[in-house]
């Protein structure tokens, strides 16, 4: 088996990174006005509202991408995941169980708590998993491994144009779709992000060498890019026609694809330029799906009793802050039990 290269070993510290910036959205994205809607807040700021709305411009499109990184080196380099039922036993044990014990243990009794879930609400948004809270990526992430394993095993060919033109043909449909179907375990999203895994797929299989240099000068460019493109989006009134709505749509699709490459280029080239390796950092990339899963309800209790003693960019800090402390500490407790650290998502 093929071992790990530098640039697999900066997945590592991106992956870490992009969870903390996934809070770091979270934590701001109330002063912006339609997250968490079931509070008002006593004041708006339009900083935190831009910059929780740029970070979410790349932060789980270029999880995903990894994913599809290390998905080539694991299925095409190493030999791995050649089975598909053991390839879903595997991933439904990491992705749908944790979905399920943190929707039914966490996610719906503190979220009802707020949002007041009738019984039907509960199934639509959970069991159905139309929008489950954050939960929602384990689902999409979970289909995007299935659609990419079966493209795979059926030798759709993922070097020629026979997988691209699959995955742009999904791309495209995937807002049509939405306006006629309900976006049930997350599928439509799926068909969408699964551009973004087969980014991450391409990239390790035409540039498993790249160096750091040039992922620095890259994301340099492609973040400029994905600045400008965001600043388009946002600064101009795109809802005056069906036309100017499909332009939104592109320039918003090209903003995250550009930010989902930025991402992972700049974050591996600072991973090659730093110390990163240590034990605090060693406890938090542990932690760090934990993180994910239990942050967003910490937030909602945080932000509820006591953003009103705080302005937005401190009340933002706390959020952040504290949503990873004690998750991290939730995490770290749990991955302690087999069986608390299944739940998780755990081996």
């Amino acid at each position: 088996m093929k071992s790990l290269d530098d640039n697999l070993s900066y997945c590592n510290f991106a992956k870490t990174v992009l969870m903390l910036i996934v809070v770091l959205c979270h934590s701001a994205a109330f002063y912006g006005g339609n997250w968490f809607t079931v509070l008002e807040p006593t004041q708006t700021n339009q900083y935190l509202a831009s910059l929780s709305s740029w970070l979410g411009t790349f932060h789980v499109q270029a999880f995903t991408l990894i994913s599809g990184y290390i998905f080539y080196f694991l299925r095409k380099e190493s030999g791995r995941y050649s089975d598909f039922k053991s390839f879903i036993i595997n991933k439904a044990r990491r992705l749908l169980v944790p979905y399920f014990a943190v929707s039914l243990f966490w996610a719906i009794p503190i979220g009802g708590m707020f949002y007041n879930y009738t019984i039907n609400e509960v199934f639509n948004q959970f069991i159905l998993g139309q929008s489950p809270a954050q939960l929602w990526f384990l689902l999409m992430l979970f289909n995007v491994f299935m659609i990419a394993f079966l493209l795979l095993d059926n030798n759709i060919s993922w070097r020629s144009w026979g997988g691209g033109a699959c995955v742009g043909i999904m791309f495209a449909l995937s807002p049509l779709i939405s306006i006629l179907l309900p976006n049930y375990f997350q599928i439509i999203t799926s068909m969408k992000y699964v551009l973004f895994f087969y980014t991450g797929f391409m990239i390790r299989k035409h540039c498993p060498n790249i160096s750091p240099k040039s992922m620095l000068r890259i994301g340099g460019i492609l973040l400029l890019f994905n600045l400008l493109l965001f600043t388009l989006r946002e600064e101009f009134n795109w809802e005056v026609s069906i036309l100017m709505k499909m332009i939104k749509y592109t320039i918003s699709c090209l903003c995250e694809w550009c930010g989902a490459v930025m991402a992972f280029f700049l974050l591996s080239s600072f991973a090659s330029s730093i110390k990163w390796k240590n034990a605090i950092f060693d406890s938090i990339s542990e932690a760090s799906f934990p993180i994910y899963l239990f942050h967003q309800q910490i937030i909602y209790c945080l932000l509820w009793h006591f953003s009103v003693f705080f302005t937005p960019i401190k009340m933002s800090i706390i959020c952040f802050c504290c949503s990873v402390l004690i998750s991290w500490a939730i995490g770290t407790l749990m991955n302690k039990n087999k069986l608390t650290r299944m739940i998780i998502g755990g081996k």
